[in-house]
């Protein structure tokens, strides 16, 4: 069990140096070369995506082990499915930031950078430890 808690620090911490890694790359090698003037219509759309797919990803996110079918995942072989939605909770949550950081890249927004903050203040929440897995799981070492 140490190990996988182990190996999902390293999972954790990779993703989230490499949403902070696009953050500074876009704003600081890419700088002024992005950002077009689009549609307001095709801003205002896309801006509406973000939101929803922020709020319900995020949700989803950090409920994720709530879901019946992955609490069935889980009861019959507890740590891989645990493992495997772990990685899924991480994606999902860097996937969601990343998406908000390139709307803010190509329309020069600042609604789109607090979005990927709030989305990227998720991963706080989703630490993983030896608690959490046990808690999430209902599995315990013999």
């Amino acid at each position: 069990m140490n190990e996988i808690v182990k190996t999902l620090k390293i999972i954790y911490w990779l993703m989230v140096t490499m949403t902070l890694a696009m953050a500074l790359v876009f704003e600081y090698i890419v700088e002024d070369t992005v950002g077009m003037e689009a549609d307001p219509t095709f801003e205002y759309v896309w801006q509406s995506i973000a939101v929803l797919i922020s709020l319900g990803g995020l949700v989803l996110a950090l409920r994720l082990f709530k879901i019946k079918a992955v609490e069935q995942q889980i009861k019959e072989k507890p740590l891989t499915h645990y493992m495997t939605m772990s990685k899924v909770r991480f994606a999902l949550i860097e996937g969601i930031t990343l998406f908000n950081l390139v709307g803010y890249f190509l329309f020069i927004n600042p609604s789109f950078v607090w979005l990927a903050l709030i989305t990227g203040m998720g991963f706080f929440f989703i630490y993983p430890s030896k608690e959490r897995l046990i808690n999430e799981t209902g599995y315990m070492e013999k």
